[in-house]
């Protein structure tokens, strides 16, 4: 009980350490993305940092017309620079970014139509220790230039070595995310299973249900599963 105790305040009372995404991908039944995401933190004083991250990502979504399905992809480019305030229990990222985008759309019947588009986005992150076993995570981003939205929420919950003893530990939680623009809007919920290690290195397994509805009011419903490798700041 000692040991327990004595890892709890540990956890309490050491800056929070918020999980920024390296490198991962989901695939659900209707859209899926992959990113490469590193972050370089400048600090400045105190609790307060300067964060500049550039991402590299691949989105794409099918949705539906007159003339039936519609397929688009996107390769993304972004330049981001933004604020980092980090606490006892909390950590909070916000700042803008620079994005160009290579969107290609093919309809059913053929067509293709290729754009380049640029213009700013948008993201913010909160990550919050709740207690000093469970965790909470909220993300949210918006890019001007296709128009589309992300947005995700998750819990985590530490299972294995709760007294900081090994050399990692198991967490399993639930996420939600919501994302899409005015083509397809998706919403999608399931359960984490996340492998963290002492360096700072976490590998997270993500499966669940996803449902879409599309602009021209048909929808579809279909699993997804999505794998994360993160370091922790």
């Amino acid at each position: 009980m000692l040991c327990f105790a004595a890892a709890a305040l540990t956890l309490l009372s050491a800056p929070a350490a918020a999980h920024d995404s390296v490198t991962g991908f989901t695939s659900g039944p209707s859209t899926g993305e992959g990113n490469v995401d590193p972050l370089f933190s400048l600090h400045l004083n105190g609790a307060n940092s300067l964060v500049v991250r550039p991402t590299a990502n691949y989105i794409y979504f099918d949705t539906r017309d007159a003339t039936g399905a519609v397929e688009t992809t996107s390769p993304q480019a972004s330049y981001g620079l933004g604020y980092r305030y980090t606490g006892n229990r909390l950590v909070f990222d916000i700042g803008p970014a620079f994005q160009v985008l290579s969107q290609e759309t093919k309809t059913f019947i053929g067509k293709t139509t290729q754009q380049m588009l640029m213009g700013a986005a948008f993201a913010t992150h909160i990550y919050y220790q709740a207690t000093p076993f469970t965790s909470i995570n909220i993300a949210a981003n918006y890019d001007q230039a296709n128009r589309y939205s992300w947005s995700h929420a998750a819990i985590m919950e530490r299972v294995t070595d709760l007294d900081s003893r090994e050399a990692g530990a198991v967490l399993l939680g639930a996420d939600v995310t919501e994302q899409g623009n005015s083509d397809v809007r998706q919403v999608s919920t399931g359960g984490v299973l996340e492998f963290a290690f002492d360096h700072g290195e976490t590998l997270q397994l993500r499966a669940g249900c996803a449902w879409l509805n599309f602009a021209g009011q048909s929808s579809n419903t279909g699993a997804y599963a999505g794998l994360t490798l993160s370091q922790r700041f």
